[in-house]
């Protein structure tokens, strides 16, 4: 067994090797901006956590296979992962951050693949509150999970139980509401589920697809991407208003697609082929009175995809396939009318991904 634990771990300092050819190992200030990152090399990944002050960098998982999608608490202590560790399912696990006892721990134990996890915002240190898809052949449910940060885990709770795939939640900010897309009659609409009066309603219906919903910070708007227009652009749903308002935020031939809101709720970053590849470009929300114009955050022939808000909602981490192999990166948001200039974080001989600012 610790002749494993050796091998496990030798591997585990050659895929950093491989990923921070030009970063430091070493301490993680924990005052400066953080951001957890996956890397894959050779048919297996990790995740890690960069200092992006000072360049340090040291691996959070120590399990084999694929981990994925990590996914931070509210109060930056703790991260949760997919990972197939234990066999071919993917399964939900968490660390905690600052090491001590249960640093590492598996949460979910299902048969099929548990996908999409998401913190609930504003949970008590206490007691955390995880929403997440499993994926059972074409369909999907969303269940909900208590995770205290150490002990037993909690027995998950069934939140969608219909013959259709139900996925991709996002919570309200209050916590008390839960928005996700539900295929039914060879569609997808956005629904939403009061976790009160377990009460749900139907936010769209319309004949082409509906997809990727995300609320708002300041919990006023859904955003989302729909096909409606027979190509992908975004839109946003009021639910200040009763019924929710729609409003179309882009129109561009191009696709838009994959809306991220930035903590402030002020701006949208989203994906668009609109220049011939894929690039970067951020929406200024406002009185949504006429379509807000976007600029372009990245200007590159490589692809970049994405996007990651830094809390103070002043720069974005993102990946690109500039140099050749998908690395992170960040840029600022623009003063005046130039383009802000990127700056490449990780110099990996694989492919990193999955962005994640720290708490």
């Amino acid at each position: 067994m610790r002749q494993i634990t050796r091998v496990a771990s030798l591997l585990i300092l050659m895929c950093s090797a491989l990923v921070v050819s030009a970063l430091t190992a070493g301490r993680i200030h924990p005052h400066a901006p953080q951001i957890a990152f996956v890397s894959s090399f050779n048919n297996s990944s990790s995740i890690y956590l960069l200092d992006i002050r000072h360049g340090a960098l040291r691996p959070l998982t120590q399990i084999r296979g694929i981990q994925r999608g990590p996914v931070w608490s509210n109060d930056g202590r703790r991260l949760v992962y997919e990972s197939n560790a234990l066999n071919n399912n993917v399964n939900l696990f968490m660390i905690n951050v600052r090491g001590g006892p249960s640093a590492e721990r598996q949460l979910t134990y299902f048969s099929f693949d548990e996908v999409a996890a998401l913190f609930m915002p504003n949970s008590e240190q206490a007691l955390e509150r995880l929403a997440f898809t499993t994926v059972r052949g074409p369909n999907g449910d969303i269940f909900m999970l208590n995770v205290p940060p150490v002990g037993e885990n909690n027995r998950p709770e069934l939140l969608t139980d219909s013959p259709f795939a139900e996925y991709a939640p996002t919570w309200s900010p209050d916590g008390k509401v839960i928005a996700y897309v539900s295929a039914r009659e060879n569609n997808t609409d956005l629904f939403m589920l009061d976790l009160t009066t377990n009460q749900e309603t139907r936010l769209t219906d319309h004949p082409q697809l509906d997809s990727s919903p995300t609320w708002s910070p300041d919990g006023r708007y859904i955003a989302f991407h729909s096909r409606r227009n027979d190509n992908y652009e975004l839109y946003v749903l009021d639910m200040m208003l009763t019924p929710p308002t729609l409003h179309q935020l882009t129109d561009h031939p191009a696709e838009d697609r994959d809306a991220v809101w930035s903590p402030d709720s002020r701006y949208i970053a989203f994906i668009s082929q609109r220049d011939g590849n894929s690039n970067i470009y951020v929406l200024a929300i406002g009185a949504l009175a006429t379509l807000p114009s976007a600029y372009r955050l990245t200007d590159d022939p490589g692809t970049d995809r994405e996007p990651a808000w830094a809390l103070d909602s002043t720069q974005i981490a993102f990946i690109s396939y500039r140099s050749g192999d998908a690395d992170l990166y960040i840029a600022p948001l623009p003063k005046g009318d130039k383009t802000p200039r990127a700056r490449r974080l990780t110099f990996s001989r694989g492919q990193d991904s999955s962005p994640a600012w720290r708490p």
